[in-house]
């Protein structure tokens, strides 16, 4: 029984993405590769086909490691009569490309070119074979087929249906049964050579895209992908708050969107080679911050959570919004496992004891520091809770967040911030910061400023402080 036939029924792939997505980097780990060079003519014919015929191998030429592929469309090449082409491409191909489309359609005006020539470093016709039936996909699909497959589908613009992610799903099946090889496993699993190749510079992000999504897909994990970002949802109906997302942050986003999907994800995330899967996925897709929203929340917290998603350390940002119950243990828990490797710091909407918020604050190297409606247990500001992080800031943005006198001191004497963003619910906090900003004796070199206050009236010597 043919491989993809046999899995899709049992749908047993997922415990093997990891195997597929690790080997899909070691393939192209060799700077230069010794191979045939392979030159295909093909027509269009007046029943609107594509004919590919091999005209050419030229053996033992050196060619680059990312297996380019040169196209040529001419009218002025002779077109090139054998009986028996080796593919033919037509409109109803499984796989549509739209390189191939194209060339259909222009090539029906008599003036525009009718025949061509491709040249590659591999066998362009067996891979040709499996984008038009992947019934026949083999059992025993090697590291350089599956790279070529890999190219082709990027060179030839395939276009992105049905067809397409099922064809996907067919590529993994027959490659995951193929490398479940207790023998060969370490090889598989040796992830310097996995990050020292640079062939994944060269893969557009829709391809990274959609390695992404048959992760996500095996799992059965609802999502969405907005603007790069990624947001992971509890079920179909997909609601989130695009206010989450911080233009200040030079990061693109993994949204969690509630509590339960977090709890979701961490039961995914137990299994070792997924959170290395996840890791890698992640760091290709410039995904580097976290925000994490309790917006339906739990009503009992499981208190041994390990906090797998934190233990990946690939995140450079931290956003946590929405958290009324547990926020100290949460945001505790946060401190202990990242270790504050972390420049981006957003707490939003949330109760936390005093001590908590210092771990935090205490720690250095904060590039950017956010406080939204951040509620003190003690019922008093954090007056003498100092950001270790003053010299690294480069901005803050604080809302509704009641600071004392003692913390502005001590940031307008060190901090050297170039963007300042500050809205006050309260009188004395407002009068707190005046109160610092007036005193200011050093130049800051702030770019951009923006502060909304409790009263209408602006002080004339506020007004001079700002020249």
């Amino acid at each position: 029984m043919n491989v993809y036939r046999y899995m899709r029924m049992n749908m047993v792939f997922n415990g093997y993405i990891f195997i597929w997505i690790y080997i899909w980097y070691k393939i192209i780990s060799f700077e230069q590769i010794n191979a045939r060079k392979f030159r295909y003519r093909f027509k269009r014919n007046e029943n609107s086909e594509i004919l590919f015929f091999c005209c050419e191998k030229m053996s033992n030429e050196v060619l680059n490691e990312d297996y380019e592929i040169f196209f040529f469309a001419d009218a002025n090449l002779e077109s090139y009569s054998e009986e028996n082409p080796i593919f033919i491409y037509r409109e109803d191909n499984f796989i549509q490309f739209e390189v191939l489309n194209s060339f259909l359609v222009s090539s029906a005006s008599e003036n525009e070119a009718r025949n061509g020539m491709i040249q590659c470093g591999h066998e362009l016709s067996y891979f040709l074979k499996l984008s038009k039936d992947i019934t026949e996909m083999p059992n025993n699909l090697d590291n350089h087929q599956f790279k070529y497959m890999m190219i082709l589908l990027k060179f030839l613009k395939a276009v992105e249906n049905k067809n397409f992610f099922e064809f996907y799903q067919a590529l993994i099946c027959q490659y995951f049964f193929h490398q479940n090889d207790g023998a060969r496993r370490n090889e598989y699993f040796d992830f310097e050579k996995i990050f020292n190749s640079n062939f994944l510079t060269r893969i557009d992000f829709s391809i990274k895209k959609n390695i992404f999504s048959t992760f996500l897909n095996s799992y059965m994990i609802n999502y969405e992908f907005h603007d790069g970002n990624l947001i992971l949802f509890e079920n179909s109906r997909k609601f989130y708050d695009v206010a989450l997302f911080d233009e200040n942050i030079p990061f693109k986003n993994l949204l969690i969107t509630d509590f339960r999907v977090f709890c979701i994800l961490e039961n995914i995330l137990k299994d070792t080679n997924t959170r290395k899967i996840f890791k890698l996925l992640l760091n290709e897709t410039n995904i580097k911050s976290l925000i994490i929203n309790s917006y339906k929340g739990c009503e009992i917290f499981d208190r041994n959570l390990h906090f797998f998603i934190l233990s990946i350390h690939t995140f450079k940002s931290i956003v946590m919004a929405n958290f009324i119950k547990f926020s100290s243990f949460f945001i505790s828990k946060v401190k202990a496992v990242f270790e504050l490797n972390i420049e981006y710091l957003s707490l939003k909407n949330i109760v936390v004891s005093k001590s908590i918020l210092g771990l935090f604050l205490k720690k250095g190297g904060l590039k950017g520091l956010v406080l939204y409606n951040v509620n003190i247990m003690e019922h008093y500001g954090f007056t003498d809770v100092y950001s270790a992080s003053n010299e690294t800031l480069h901005f803050i943005d604080f809302k509704n967040v009641f600071i004392g006198v003692n913390w502005w001191n001590n940031f307008f004497s060190s901090a050297n911030v170039s963007k300042i963003i500050l809205l006050f619910r309260s009188i004395i906090a407002e009068e707190y910061f005046l109160q610092e900003f007036k005193n200011l004796n050093r130049k800051m070199n702030v770019v951009y400023f923006k502060a909304q206050f409790c009263f209408r009236k602006i002080s004339k010597s506020f007004i001079k402080c700002l020249n």
